[in-house]
């Protein structure tokens, strides 16, 4: 890398780096960071977690979701912004909705159901399902769905949850990807109309997302799934007479971006409130710790030119017309790999979720990476969103004005092995650094240290809140990330609001 001169030498592995060689380096000069004018507007609610369907109806078969360790770790994200829950994905097009009066707790499928952790063992590829696929219903029932909204308001969090599109359809047809036949709504009617009787549609309630990923192997095309999220629709205005009590609706939950993106949001802005898509580059693990160092990729790759859903075309095409009409996005999956993938939780796939910021949550005694850096974002961030232009291409910068204040949050990435030396232009005052090192020198370790403090939460799901070390220099290590807050700077850019 230009800028640097190497001091040693380190050897590199083909496979899988499961440590980082931390060669040491001796920088020409400091990283200059420099501001521009204020782009964007961050919504009060636009950061969440997202919860597979036999998930939630496994935690919700074992009580988990009265598990004080959860709701507490997942409302300490809603502490000072709103925060999505998106209860959804392959098995929601599963689900057969028992609005009956049984409550009754029982074993799933004989499954063991005590942790939240835990993947079930089956392949995501619908086509590997071999009969299973949707032909086994899931029964979700009223208690489960009840549980659902008590978790939802004690945690604080914006529920959207994710309807079935294929009871009625063959899936199983000579091409084993798509499906035919009529969507039959007759079950799901039952249970809209149960949520209306009931009064259950409560007021974090927003909105209901129509199936999941079923245009990129055509199981339903894109004019069938137009005209379901039409039928939605029609249901919902049928069902809830008075209009301001109408939940949202929100579709297609694709997995791939191309000109039926832009077919669904031209035929149904105005009739959904907004667009759905998911976006996974699809690192596999042999590659991944070595890309998630990678500045270039960190800075292009994550989303508007990842390859495998092609998703920055879904945002290209939302530019074009539909977002000044109103239509609003939603990214409702995403990550640097599918959830079966070895580096999720660990320190190193940080550096995504910092660049990315959406959160992992894994509560089993501890918070992930990504945790704490959604925890520090809700915490720091504000509204405004600054254009941000370094002087070296081997790291990253990200800046936003500070929440209640028009001070400057820095969002700072040093993913090289060498330390990295920030300077911000305009500003000589002190910073507040909250520096996130991996807890040994193993970038796959699952725990994370702020300023030397290792991260945790408590029996009660409250998370260690890292403490600020006051610097006046800005020196990031090797593979490491940070945010760094001004102290009252008083930017004219965020001196509106920030």
């Amino acid at each position: 890398m230009s800028g640097m001169r190497m001091l040693a030498t380190c050897l590199l592995l083909w496979g899988l780096v499961s440590t980082v060689c931390r060669a040491k380096a001796v920088q020409d000069g400091p990283v200059s960071i420099n501001l521009g004018t204020r782009v964007n507007t961050l919504p009060d609610a636009w950061l969440g977690v997202g919860e597979e369907m036999w998930h939630f109806i496994e935690a919700a078969a074992a009580d988990d979701l009265q598990n004080p360790r959860l709701v507490g770790a997942i409302a300490a994200l809603a502490r000072h912004r709103p925060f999505f829950l998106r209860v959804g994905g392959i098995t929601a097009d599963w689900v057969t909705y028992d609005v009956s009066d049984a409550c009754e707790q029982q074993q799933h499928h004989g499954l063991s159901l005590a942790s939240m952790g835990r993947l079930r063992d089956f392949s995501l590829d619908p086509a590997s399902l071999s009969g299973s696929w949707p032909d086994a219903p899931e029964n979700l029932t009223q208690c489960m769905y009840r549980q659902l909204l008590n978790f939802s308001v004690a945690a604080n969090v914006e529920l959207m949850f994710d309807l079935n599109e294929l009871t009625g359809r063959d899936c199983h047809v000579d091409n084993t990807t798509h499906c035919e036949g009529d969507w039959n709504t007759t079950n799901l009617e039952t249970f809209l109309r149960y949520l209306k009787d009931e009064d259950l549609i409560l007021p974090n309630f927003h909105g209901f997302e129509l199936g999941n990923e079923l245009t990129r192997s055509d199981h339903i095309n894109m004019t069938v799934n137009i005209a379901d999220n039409r039928r939605l629709r029609q249901l919902i205005e049928t069902v809830w007479t008075d209009n301001a009590t109408r939940p949202k609706t929100f579709g297609p939950s694709t997995d791939i971006c191309d000109d039926t993106s832009a077919q669904f949001m031209d035929a149904l802005t105005g009739t959904v409130s907004g667009f759905t898509f998911h976006s996974y580059p699809n690192l596999d693990d042999s590659t991944a710790p070595a890309t998630l160092l990678n500045p270039a990729w960190l800075r292009t790759g994550i989303m508007l030119n990842d390859s495998h859903a092609n998703s920055g075309e879904c945002i290209v095409q939302w530019n074009a017309g539909p977002r000044q009409e109103g239509l609003q996005v939603y990214l409702t999956e995403t990550n640097s790999a599918y959830t079966n993938s070895e580096v999720l939780t660990t320190f190193v796939n940080g550096h995504w979720g910092h660049t990315a910021f959406f959160a992992l949550v894994t509560i089993d005694g501890g918070g992930r990476t990504d945790y704490f850096i959604a925890l520090l974002f809700q915490e720091l961030v504000g509204h405004g969103v600054l254009n941000t232009t370094t002087s070296s291409d081997g790291v990253l910068a990200y800046a936003y004005c500070a929440r209640g204040s028009a001070d400057v949050v820095l969002s700072l990435l040093n993913p090289g092995n060498y330390s990295a030396n920030f300077t911000l232009e305009g500003y000589a005052g002190d910073f507040d650094l909250y520096l996130f090192e991996s807890s040994t020198s193993d970038v796959l370790s699952n725990q994370t240290k702020i300023n030397g403090q290792l991260m945790s939460m408590d029996e009660m799901g409250n998370p260690t809140m890292p403490q600020p070390v006051s610097t006046h220099s800005l020196v990031l290590p090797p593979s490491t990330y940070a945010f760094a807050v001004t102290r009252q700077w008083q930017s004219s850019e965020c001196q509106a609001s920030g």
